[in-house]
């Protein structure tokens, strides 16, 4: 039987810790710091231009800082977003704890759009059929006599 002792579980949190760190600050250099260093060496461009860049540098590195604090107010596509990551959760959630009738579910939709597909396919030949000038692809009734 394997167990974990609390060193084990506090050493491998710091070590989750370091690398969530890490990447954090990887992201901060790459979306704020970079920027703003671009923004200071266009500052040696004409006048105008390097104060259009910088400004323009800045407020993106600014708008960026903010995202990656959580103090950036979220889109309507963000909200959107959200709202369907946590519905796909809740669902998964729930599927995993009734694997039965989820199977019942998957089974059930299955049939479902197999019927749909065959009444669409079977319309589509009775459309195909009717729109036809001859009837000579009627079956003829089959006699005793020969024509």
């Amino acid at each position: 039987m394997s167990f974990r002792t609390s060193d084990d579980l506090q050493r491998a949190a710091k070590k989750h810790g370091r690398v969530i760190r890490t990447r954090w600050w990887l992201l901060f250099v790459w979306l704020v710091a970079i920027p703003a260093a671009i923004a200071v060496i266009e500052f040696n461009a004409p006048d105008w231009l390097a104060l259009v860049g910088l400004a323009y540098s800045w407020t993106r590195a600014y708008i960026e800082f903010l995202k990656l604090r959580g103090e950036w107010p979220k889109t309507a596509d963000d909200h959107i977003k959200e709202e369907k990551q946590r519905r796909m959760k809740h669902h998964h959630y729930h599927c995993e704890r009734n694997p039965e009738a989820f199977e019942k579910l998957k089974r059930e939709n299955f049939e479902r759009e197999s019927r749909a597909e065959i009444q669409r396919e079977a319309a589509q030949l009775k459309s195909e059929l009717d729109g036809r000038d001859d009837a000579s692809w009627r079956r003829r009734p089959t006699s005793g006599t020969s024509e």
